[in-house]
């Protein structure tokens, strides 16, 4: 949709955080793309971007308006699905906020059997903490987060709530490879690594270590489960 473009245009400034890096990602010149923007300025009597010596940034009207781009932008997708669903094909671009966790072997598996039924469809994964992956569906930039302990915020729906259990990984010979059940109690008489706070399982473990009256010293806290 052409009166769409200059939409576009600022969301794609505002990702990149550069109008050249922008204008590269959009097979445009800086020059014109800059011209764009300084239009739009124009028109709406307000900078919608602050020039810094190393990129931009949006202004505080930006920040309005990019929330209102970001709205139009998707109730579009969403329409142009609809409409492609009338042919019988369905078809469409997915973006996926999620953790780390489900990367490996959760979300490929998923994928690529929704894939076999709609190959028309694309996915887009991006990996995010529990709240990033939130703030990614308030600006728009995802249309799906799969997190562990979601905030539930009211702007949110609840697709879907599919119960996790929680492993310890461990040396082979070590004291508590032999259980077949273990009780969080148990591994803290032992020096733990845990997901640092960003993680919604970290979050998860706290609230039982509150429960229970526990402390956790960490040994090691890391933003990574590899």
């Amino acid at each position: 949709m052409k009166h769409l473009l200059p939409l576009r245009y600022i969301d794609a400034v505002t990702k990149a955080g550069s109008i050249r890096k922008a204008a590269e990602q959009l097979s445009i010149t800086s020059t014109a793309l800059n011209r764009r923007i300084l239009s739009m300025e124009e028109e709406l009597g307000v900078p919608i971007f602050e020039r810094q010596p190393r990129g931009v940034r949006l202004s505080t009207a930006g920040e309005i308006l990019i929330h209102h781009i970001r709205n139009q932008l998707s109730d579009m997708e969403r329409v142009k699905s609809q409409i492609a669903d009338l042919s019988g094909v369905r078809r469409g671009h997915v973006a996926i906020a999620c953790s780390q966790a489900l990367i490996p072997y959760f979300l490929p598996d998923q994928i690529a059997r929704y894939r076999t039924k709609h190959p028309a469809v694309t996915f887009g994964v991006f990996l995010r903490d529990r709240d990033a992956a939130e703030q990614a569906l308030l600006d728009h930039t995802a249309d799906i987060a799969l997190v562990f302990e979601p905030l539930r915020l009211a702007e949110f729906q609840t697709l879907l709530i599919v119960p996790q259990p929680v492993y310890a990984v461990m040396a082979a010979d070590h004291p508590l490879a032999e259980h077949e059940t273990l009780r969080l109690r148990d591994c803290l008489r032992y020096p733990v690594a845990i997901p640092s706070t960003r993680y919604g399982v970290r979050h998860l473990l706290d609230k039982a270590l509150m429960r229970s009256s526990l402390l956790l010293e960490p040994a090691i806290e890391s933003d990574s489960f590899e």
